[in-house]
């Protein structure tokens, strides 16, 4: 009889199965990376067009205060004219520093929801109402969730940055109604809601795969909802989509309180 053919022994096959796994963490980690950087991208046209809404009135006032016959009440507009523009504008900018920060899914990290909710709308780089949508913020100011800023601010960007765009191909108008609440003895439940044209149930049930697009004329590579679902596995929380009471589309996220996460008695 022949000799058997060489196999690597058990220590072998863990050396290659943990090289694998390195891998592949790494790979999900530049995949988030890039986008989040695609989500910047994403905003920078809106950025740079609202800033230019933003600070055009501003300079208009500010010249019409130069001149020799301006009176007190001309000053007095311009200033808060001024005043107005800088304070927006430097909202939106710590908006986008926020998001392209790197952050962490460290499960002892707290979030304020209701200001990261601010922080994702103003991060947008564009007022909702100028395309005609309105968006109502239900978050109680206490709430924390257990997960990083940046990271619950990459997931909401995202889901508000496709209910805009779903909107708009459907004709512009709408509105997004953003809620939280404690839900099964004290984590949270986060829900993101447009009244658009909706996805159907078919999609639904495939959203959260790599490369599956909410509808066919949606921009982008169809990975930015996948990454959404990591981040939040990554803390124990989920995200599943539904159909909204509008009609349009329905995200609710699950996550576990700040206080549920350091309590002594959760379950391991």
């Amino acid at each position: 009889m022949g000799e058997p053919p060489n196999t690597p022994d058990a220590k072998a096959l863990n050396s290659i199965i943990q090289r694998i796994e390195k891998g592949v963490g790494a790979l999900n980690e530049e995949v988030v990376e890039l986008q989040k950087r695609a989500a910047m991208g994403g905003v920078a046209g809106l950025l740079a067009h609202e800033i230019n809404n933003i600070l055009t009135p501003v300079l208009s006032y500010a010249r019409l205060a130069q001149r020799k016959d301006a009176g007190p009440e001309t000053i007095e507009q311009a200033l808060r004219e001024t005043v107005e523009g800088i304070g927006r504008t430097t909202e939106i900018a710590a908006a986008i520093l926020s998001l392209g920060s790197s952050g962490g899914t460290d499960q002892g990290t707290r979030s304020n929801v209701r200001e990261v909710v601010r922080q994702s709308v103003a991060a947008l780089g564009r007022d909702l109402s100028r395309d005609g949508i309105s968006c109502q913020i239900r978050v109680p100011p206490d709430l924390e969730a257990a997960i990083a800023p940046t990271s619950l601010q990459q997931v909401l960007v995202n889901l508000l940055q496709n209910a805009r765009l779903a909107m708009l191909d459907s004709g512009g108008g709408g509105s997004i109604e953003i809620d939280c609440s404690t839900w099964n003895t004290g984590r949270l439940r986060l829900a993101v809601a447009d009244n658009g044209p909706g996805i159907d149930a078919k999609t639904r049930e495939r959203i959260f795969e790599p490369f599956v697009r909410g509808g066919q004329n949606t921009p982008g590579t169809g990975l930015g909802l996948t990454v959404c679902r990591e981040l939040l596995e990554a803390v124990g929380g989920t995200i599943h989509a539904e159909a909204s009471a509008s009609g349009g589309a329905k995200f609710v996220i699950e996550l576990a309180s700040a206080a549920e996460a350091a309590s002594p008695h959760r379950a391991a």
